[in-house]
């Protein structure tokens, strides 16, 4: 199918937790995607980048965050399922991932619901 590809979990930096986690995303999330994020990511690495021109793309815009904290950047989203689990593909412009590793939220903890392990291949669907 052309609206799937596959990954393979790796390891995150721990940072999507926080960012996952804040009410200004949180809400966007919520409303964008009719779920509440586990705050965490599921973090894939792909051997080949997709198409994401093909698919609708979910932009929720950045703004600052404080004066003494860093701003919140913009993140693209797409509409994603990893094994029945609806969830979202991120991509946040401030990300210091290569492109080849993209992060997925959803309203579980994917790793511990899907029994993932590092090095584990996944499917995931986007549209």
């Amino acid at each position: 199918m052309a609206n799937t590809f596959k990954g393979t979990v790796t390891k995150g930096l721990g940072k999507g937790s926080f960012f996952v986690s804040q009410e200004y995303y949180a809400q966007a999330f919520r409303e964008k995607f009719g779920f509440t994020p586990f705050p965490g990511t599921l973090n894939l690495l792909l051997g080949k980048i997709p198409d994401f021109g093909r698919f609708r793309r979910i932009t929720i815009p950045g703004r600052p965050q404080g004066q003494d904290t860093h701003s919140r950047g913009s993140v693209d989203c797409y509409h994603a399922s990893i094994q029945g689990i609806p969830s979202a593909l991120i991509r946040p412009h401030k990300s210091i991932h290569p492109e080849v590793i993209i992060e997925l939220i959803a309203p579980v903890d994917l790793k511990n619901e899907l029994d993932l392990k590092d090095g584990d291949e996944v499917t995931v669907e986007l549209g």
